[in-house]
């Protein structure tokens, strides 16, 4: 197109040149002049005067090309023109600026990917080991609770008891041993002082055996309590311990998940922009060397 262009462009040259030609031949009367001279009819031109109209129409000629060779354009216009470059250029650059922003949000993101996967590893291990000292107390409130059950128990069986000692101190020695001491003191025939000796000391030791087995069922009833509550404690603590390390789990996770996500989109745009950076690059280099051909063709 470019040699057509061309040859288009010097046929106008030349046509120009031949009108402008032809304007001052008949300007000038050249062609009359000359007719004369080839003919025969009327005068002839003298020599200097023919001379003198040459001269003068091939310094017209002259001009004339002048003229229509600087308004003729340098290279044809369906070359990429040197604007074409520079704006391909700039869009290249701003392209290339865009996949190094996106680049850098990517490094921002990855680090950010990895501070959330720490938090969330750090989490989990947190989490591990509320988990494990709620086990640990939950076991140990169980524990509680069975000494508290067995100690519950023993309180019970030893009130039994000493209800059932009071009742047989009662029934076999208070009422006997009472009246007996009575008799005694007034002279009584047929008491013996040694039996009723004996009575008083089993009636004293059946005393501190109720005695005995209530304060033991009066402590393991403390005990009971004291444990009992003490496993509530336990396990209330260590619930709430396990309930905060299971929010901060789920909370490491999520902005771990947020993150990840966040990095997937922009490793996503980042091809794209990375595709239309290499298309980009492409077309310029072809809009260069097109410049680069059009004005070596000029």
């Amino acid at each position: 197109m470019l040699v057509k262009l061309h040859e288009l462009t010097s046929d106008t040259r030349a046509t120009g040149v031949t009108n402008e030609m032809k304007t001052i031949r008949e300007r000038s009367g050249f062609e009359v002049a000359m007719r004369r001279e080839t003919s025969g009819f009327g005068e002839k031109v003298p020599r200097k005067r023919r001379m003198s109209v040459r001269a003068g129409i091939a310094a017209v000629a002259i001009a004339v090309l002048a003229a229509v060779g600087s308004v003729a354009p340098a290279y044809a216009d369906n070359y990429p023109s040197w604007q074409d470059v520079q704006n391909a250029k700039a869009n290249q650059a701003t392209a290339s600026a865009q996949v190094d922003k996106i680049n850098g949000l990517i490094s921002q993101l990855k680090s950010e990917v990895a501070s959330t996967q720490a938090e969330a590893v750090k989490r989990g291990a947190e989490l591990q080991v509320a988990e494990a000292k709620f086990d640990e107390a939950n076991m140990k409130a169980q524990e509680l609770e069975k000494q508290a059950a067995a100690s519950q128990k023993k309180a019970d069986d030893a009130s039994t008891q000493a209800g059932k000692v009071a009742a047989q101190l009662y029934r076999t020695g208070g009422r006997n041993l009472t009246a007996n001491l009575f008799l005694s003191g007034n002279g009584a025939s047929g008491t013996n002082p040694d039996k009723l000796l004996s009575d008083l000391g089993s009636m004293s030791k059946l005393a501190e055996q109720s005695n005995r087995v209530y304060t033991d069922a009066k402590a393991a009833q403390n005990t009971a309590n004291a444990l009992s509550d003490q496993a509530d404690v336990a396990k209330a603590e260590r619930s709430k311990l396990q309930v905060a390390a299971q929010a901060a789990m789920q909370a490491a996770i999520e902005a771990a998940k947020a993150a990840q996500d966040k990095l997937a989109e922009q490793q996503k745009q980042i091809v794209v922009m990375q595709a239309q950076l290499a298309a980009l690059t492409d077309a310029t280099a072809k809009t260069v060397a097109g410049y680069e051909a059009g004005v070596a063709a000029a």
